[in-house]
């Protein structure tokens, strides 16, 4: 079971990160969480509907994910919650009562049963939040969940428990014989919230809610639709007083919303009625299959200054990314000539003239009103870019920390004169209205929202934590994410300082990394973002030589490139995603587990030794980026092989383990390709073209590689380590090239389909005609089976697959509504 709770992986749930055995005894490393449980928390008081509506729809979509695992929480209370400085909340003890036979002590103190595991007669829980069924003996399922999440709702609501009871005793009692004091909630909770509690607190389980994605549902609606603050349906009193009089309450219930109904059109903010929201889809055509592109890095849309257009990086059927402009008041989606192979985001200028993008090697813009494409400069990747009033390109890019670029064009340098030695480095950035920037940093493993100053003043700190995303409304507050949330500061209008705490104005936002979340804010208050829900969600996957795929349990998460197999093929490493770290893992595919090899810092691309025994990944210390060895047991330090001064990417090993190829930026703006034998690095491939994604043939006779040479991507053969010529594989564009265990077939992808070309070493290399192996496979290609019958393909680490987008029009009127400033 814990091995189970292992594999739950949510924004709203405690990480478990390793289990173990050493000297006999078994252990399970657990998720660090700074801050306080929601227990504590309470002990100082409800708190506002609006908070309690998005932390309730967090709880309920951490049991929503396990309740699809298969696991049933069984003692979820305030005090297995914890509420991080961020304002996120982290359920914890999933599925650990079932695995702690006897009795303990909850971390507020409560006396929890665990005696014995579902059999029936058994109790496991706390008393106060147990279900009428648990208590009476009964197998506890998904329902007595249901039950507690309604017991934690109440209480976050009014501070206090809906079944109080000095003992256990008389707690038991009170749940079995009372109902909750409904008068106890706030006049301003909504109805939909009352609703919700009524059908989550219902003793018998057959007409209590069936399923806690259905309360998700009504806690994420009721807070995106604003009912928060406005006048419920029914007096709080005359709520729910007996099932008897159902038939004779139906009459009062009409009368009553007609009363009420006039009262709060009378007492509703004027504001609200202005807030509109719609659905953006990225083709007037459903046949065109255009999806949004780009990479989990970067948002992949962007909206004018002015809140009238969108613009989006999308794709076709060919996969070919461009930028799309779409007016809000037009139904045409137009794409825009000359932007094709974008791959950075989109962002207006202040006017809204001109739309800037990346391609990976430059950074150009293109007008909204002619389509004319200038090159404002050479830059690589960039995750954010900003436009300031004072005729500048801020960029957030590597190396770390910001760059600026003069509109106009010419030379990138550093946004300013800060001492960046502490080792901030900016992640998202977000522009304030005099050019200042807000930004993500982050040093030592923390991570501030500041406000970073082009001038002399340095950086001022706002908030502490995970913070992304931060957008200024031109209405006095700063908008950002904190997991799928968004949340509304309000500042000062010329000092920017924070005048109140954040709150929560909106839930359900696609942030698969929790720190470039899917939303873009205009200064006059049109929101556009990706719904939570886009999230793909997908693990890994074999695919035979049928072309069937079949799903790899237990291999689910955010991935940062692509996982390499073990030389036996039973254990996958791979990068992921957590924050702003770049953690490596390994996965056993056959047991279902996964341990913990590197987590400091940033680290990408692992492989393994041909013998097996270490995993060598990128990554870096202090400042230093380089190539790392460990021993793939997890056990051991680490050991440096080289450092570097540009990003080294380990590529493959030799098959005798002696020379580790890997590629590297050239100061060109392209990739060139080393040898590492005995610490000493040597450049191998270094042209004028760009080299990667390189694979060595199982007899280290040959290497597979990507290369730019012919204007596109291609794959190519070379002999290995040379002289030799190199044979071109694809004709009209590849990546990925893997080769078969027995060296004899070359596999490669390009778009949705897996090509396999055959090979021939002798008498000199020939290389046949490739055939199509796989069609309409989603992911990309990560590696060979041992076998050689089946290929691993890995989930797309891209921009989901999503074919719209969700616009609130009057959104600044929302976020006024419900962060009213002090």
């Amino acid at each position: 079971e814990a091995r189970a709770a292992a594999a739950l992986r949510h924004p709203a749930v405690c990480r478990v990160f390793e289990l173990g055995q050493v000297e006999g005894r078994d252990f399970i490393a657990m998720e660090y969480l700074e801050g306080e449980t929601l227990a504590a928390r309470l002990s100082r008081g409800p708190v506002p509907v609006p908070r309690a509506l998005a932390w309730g729809a967090a709880i309920a979509a951490a049991l929503e994910e396990a309740h699809d695992k298969g696991i049933v929480h069984r003692d979820l209370k305030p005090g297995n919650v914890v509420v991080t400085p961020q304002g996120e909340v982290k359920v914890m003890d999933f599925g650990l009562a079932r695995a702690l036979p006897g009795r303990r002590e909850g971390g507020d103190g409560e006396a929890t049963w665990t005696a014995g595991l579902t059999a029936r007669g058994t109790l496991v829980g706390t008393p106060a939040y147990m279900a009428p069924e648990q208590l009476k003996g009964q197998p506890a399922d998904e329902q007595a969940d249901v039950w507690a999440l309604g017991c934690v709702l109440y209480e976050m609501l009014t501070g206090s428990r809906p079944f109080p009871g000095g003992t256990a005793t008389e707690a038991v009692a009170a749940v079995l014989e009372r109902e909750p004091r409904w008068e106890e909630l706030p006049a301003e909770t909504p109805r939909e919230l009352r609703r919700l509690l009524d059908r989550c607190l219902r003793k018998d389980p057959a007409r209590r809610l069936r399923h806690v994605g259905d309360a998700r549902l009504v806690l994420e609606e009721t807070g995106d639709e604003g009912a928060v603050g406005e006048l419920a349906a029914l007096p709080a009193g005359a709520f729910r007083r007996s099932h008897l009089v159902a038939a004779a309450a139906v009459v009062l219930l009409l009368t009553s919303a007609l009363i009420v109904g006039v009262v709060a059109a009378v007492r509703r903010p004027a504001a609200a009625p202005g807030v509109t929201r719609l659905t953006l889809a990225l083709s007037e055509d459903p046949s065109q299959r255009r999806t949004l592109a780009g990479s989990r890095t970067f948002v992949p849309f962007a909206i004018s200054p002015d809140g009238r257009r969108v613009a989006f990086v999308a794709t076709d059927r060919a996969r070919s990314p461009r930028v799309y402009l779409r007016e809000l008041d037009r139904f045409e989606v137009r794409a825009i000539p000359g932007t094709e192979g974008a791959g950075s985001p989109p962002f207006f200028s202040p006017d809204g003239r001109w739309i800037a993008f990346g391609d990976g090697e430059r950074l150009r813009k293109v007008s909204v009103a002619d389509g004319t494409v200038i090159e404002i400069g050479r830059i690589g990747y960039f995750n954010t870019g900003l436009w300031s009033p004072r005729g500048e390109i801020l960029l957030s890019a590597r190396p770390p920390g910001p760059w600026r670029i003069p509109a106009a064009g010419g030379e990138a340098r550093g946004f300013s004169e800060l001492d960046w030695a502490d080792g901030a480095r900016v992640s998202a950035m977000g522009m304030l209205p005099d050019g200042d920037i807000l930004a993500l940093t982050e040093r030592a493993d923390e991570t501030f929202l500041e406000i970073v100053s082009a001038s002399p003043g340095g950086r001022r700190r706002l908030a502490r934590g995970l913070a992304a995303g931060a957008r200024y409304l031109a209405d006095g507050y700063v908008v950002f994410a904190s997991g799928p949330a968004l949340l509304a500061l309000p500042v000062d209008t010329a000092t920017f300082e924070p005048l109140a705490e954040p709150v929560p104005v909106l839930n359900g936002v696609y942030n698969p990394l929790g720190w470039f979340p899917y939303f873009e804010l205009s200064p006059t208050g049109v929101l556009v973002y990706l719904p939570a829900e886009a999230d793909m969600g997908a693990g890994y996957a074999w695919v035979d030589r049928e072309g069937s795929s079949a799903a790899i349990p237990g291999t689910g998460g955010s991935f940062f490139g692509l996982g390499r197999l073990s030389p036996n093929g039973r254990e996958l490493a791979v990068s992921l995603a957590d924050g702003l770290r770049r953690e490596v893992w390994i996965f056993d595919l056959e047991r279902g587990t996964r341990r913990l090899i590197a987590a400091e810092g940033e680290n990408r691309s692992p492989i393994w030794t041909p013998d097996g025994r270490f995993v060598v990944y990128q990554s870096n210390r202090e400042a230093t980026e380089g190539i790392f060895r460990r021993r793939a047991d997890g056990t051991g330090n680490e050991d440096l092989l080289v450092a570097r001064a540009a990003r080294p990417f380990p590529q493959d090993w030799t098959p005798d383990g002696r020379l580790l190829l890997f590629s590297e930026g050239s100061a060109r703006g392209d990739s060139d390709v080393w040898l590492l034998a005995d610490g000493e690095a040597s450049p191998w491939m270094t042209g004028p073209f760009s080299e990667h994604s390189l694979d060595v043939s199982p007899d280290g006779r040959f290497v597979a590689f990507v290369s730019d040479e012919s204007g596109r991507p291609n794959v190519y053969v070379q002999p290995f380590p040379g002289p030799g010529p190199r044979a071109q594989v694809s004709a009209d564009g590849g990546r990925e090239p893997r080769w078969g265990r027995d060296g004899r077939e070359l596999f490669y992808q390009w778009g949705d389909d897996i090509l396999v070309a055959a090979v021939e070493a002798e008498p000199g290399l020939r290389v046949g005609e490739p055939r199509v192996f796989a069609s309409g496979l989603a992911g990309s290609l990560a590696d060979v089976a041992a076998d050689g019958q089946r290929l691993l393909m890995a989930p797309e680490d891209t921009a989901p697959r999503a074919t719209e987008l969700r616009v609130v029009v009057g959104f600044g009127e929302e976020v006024k509504r419900l962060a009213p400033r002090p």
